[in-house]
């Protein structure tokens, strides 16, 4: 397992100031970078699957570096690369336009044309000091810790498949799934979670 932590610099960036915070966790998670667009933070990484061990350009968005943070797989094998992705770099060119320069395993440099979609709805949930305390959690990992029980429940409830579950949670498929064996919740099948897998297989 692979953190992906953030870190708070004294003025000249020669100091950490905290012990950090961890925004991702992966199975190969590494070369993370930061962009702030329009209001947005976007951190752009590469991870492994767990599935089918391919390498693939993860990004992970939103209002704050601390989180949420919605990840979502935006280039991998089938969906517009024929290799695992290694590392890349968002830029943007003069006229205005956004591109992704993605380095391929054993292939060279390419361009992939980049768009930004808006598809975050945020939810404030107001908890009293009494309650906040009485749950022992540390404050850094409650919004974590709320996403995930949250995540569970819904998947327990059969309300959400597990890649969704997985998403809210902001864990991997893997992950989610250890989670919830762990705690013996069911697994189950819906018909949500067999589309996904038959266009995963068809974009193969």
């Amino acid at each position: 397992m692979r953190l992906v932590k953030l870190f708070k610099l004294s003025w000249d960036g020669l100091r950490l100031e905290d012990e950090g915070q961890v925004i991702y966790r992966g199975r190969g998670s590494e070369a993370a970078k930061i962009y702030r667009i329009d209001g947005q933070f976007y951190v752009f990484l590469v991870d492994n699957d767990a599935r089918d061990g391919d390498r693939k350009q993860v990004v992970l968005r939103g209002p704050r570096l601390d989180g949420p943070l919605e990840r979502k797989v935006v280039l991998e094998r089938g969906n517009g690369a024929t290799r695992s992705c290694s590392q890349g770099a968002l830029v943007q060119v003069r006229e205005g336009s956004w591109w992704l320069i993605e380095h391929r395993i054993s292939q060279r440099p390419c361009f992939c044309a980049a768009t930004r979609q808006s598809a975050v709805m945020s939810v404030t949930l107001e908890i009293p000091d009494d309650v906040s305390q009485a749950m022992r959690v540390p404050p850094p990992e409650l919004e974590a810790r709320l996403r995930l029980e949250l995540a569970a429940a819904l998947y327990a409830q059969q309300v959400l498949s597990l890649g969704k579950t997985a998403q809210l949670a902001g864990l991997t498929r893997f992950e989610m799934n250890s989670v919830l064996a762990r705690r013996g919740v069911p697994m189950h099948y819906s018909a949500q979670e067999l589309a996904e897998d038959l266009a995963y297989a068809r974009s193969c």
